[in-house]
């Protein structure tokens, strides 16, 4: 395993994640591979080695957890010959309630049993294409407390010297809103960076009152280092708050509106209901501007 594909932690660090992410988060390998930077291949390998003892590896010092993971080299490939997989069937079984891709491949899976088949990220690769090539849009749903979406809103707010008048910088607006009810928070921030967007993240859990099992931010430079097709890379800040927290930070893909839907109808709601009003307003701190904002997002929830 290369370091040079992550800076945020020695190489059983990785092997620790791994491990926690598949087996306490219930994530799929190709999932793993892109949040961490490393190659799918890899993943495998690690949760091949792990087998049935799964989180009990977290308890092993670096050593023993070392021994375990490299081991003399495995047997032969398997067959390329794979079992064909219906995916006129498989859509039209995603749009039945608590339908997942997950099941679907284990359904398909069982059905070849004795035969080659597909791995869990061919499965759905082959699956994305298909959609894309019939037009199929993925209908979104959320059950309660699971999702929260993160995104900055377009609109700024000046904060000014108090005894000159001049403009200091202009806030910038986070919001946070839960998918299923689409409870909301937000805060005025001084900058979209790194530090601002995680203690953003800290207090918006708090907010709710609770952890939610997965992040979906918009790709923001403060928390996504790089996202293409096959890679996605997170600052390290946010792989250690998702690590801190035993959840899941999912990224929304590269110009795809409607994996965000949700946020960007909270984000207009929050503008207009909640910034829009204060436009007249000369504000010296972001302290008395998150009061204002406070008070403006318990109006809104309560709407």
């Amino acid at each position: 395993m290369s370091k040079k594909r992550g800076t945020w932690g020695t190489e059983m660090n990785y092997v620790r994640e791994v491990i926690r992410l598949h087996y306490e988060l219930k994530k799929n390998r190709n999932e793993i591979a892109q949040s961490l930077g490393i190659s799918h291949a890899t993943v495998s390998r690690i949760l091949g080695l792990a087998g049935e003892r799964g989180v009990a590896l977290l308890a092993l010092g670096d050593a023993e957890l070392k021994a375990l993971m490299y081991p003399n080299p495995a047997g032969p490939k398997p067959s390329t010959t794979k079992a064909p997989i219906d995916f006129a069937h498989v859509v039209s079984e995603l749009g039945r309630k608590s339908m997942t891709r997950a099941l679907l491949y284990q359904e398909y899976a069982k059905a070849n049993e004795g035969s080659a088949v597909y791995s869990y990220s061919n499965f759905c690769a082959q699956l994305r294409q298909y959609q894309q090539s019939h037009k199929v849009t993925m209908l979104l749903s959320h059950p309660p407390g699971e999702v929260c979406y993160l995104d900055y809103a377009g609109m700024t707010i000046p904060i000014y010297d108090a005894i000159t008048g001049v403009v200091l910088f202009c806030a910038q607006i986070l919001v946070a809103t839960l998918a299923y009810s689409g409870y909301t928070y937000a805060e005025a921030q001084r900058a979209q960076s790194e530090e601002c967007f995680v203690n953003g993240i800290v207090r918006a859990l708090g907010f709710f009152g609770g952890v939610v099992a997965t992040l979906v931010p918009d790709n923001l430079k403060a928390g996504v280092i790089s996202h293409t097709k096959r890679v996605i890379r997170l600052s390290r800040a946010i792989v250690e708050l998702a690590g801190y927290y035993r959840l899941w930070v999912d990224p929304t893909r590269v110009r795809r509106p409607r994996d965000k839907a949700k946020v960007e109808e909270r984000v207009r709601a929050v503008q207009n209901w909640v910034l829009a009003p204060l436009r007249n307003e000369h504000f010296t701190s972001l302290a008395t501007l998150n009061e204002a904002i406070a008070k403006g997002i318990d109006e809104l929830n309560d709407r």
